[in-house]
């Protein structure tokens, strides 16, 4: 498990996800709004 720093944003998604494991057949990141990840974005580029 990654936990949340400054450096490291967490997105949800809306199934289970092990890092360590990707599993290719699971399209849930269609399911995460580009808002949320311009939004993800910034704060790591401009601190916001």
């Amino acid at each position: 498990m990654i936990y949340e720093t400054p450096k490291n944003i967490g997105l949800k998604s809306p199934s289970d996800v092990n890092i360590l494991k990707i599993n290719k057949n699971d399209h849930s990141i269609k399911e995460i709004s580009s808002q949320s990840i311009v939004t993800a974005a910034k704060e790591l580029l401009y601190g916001l």
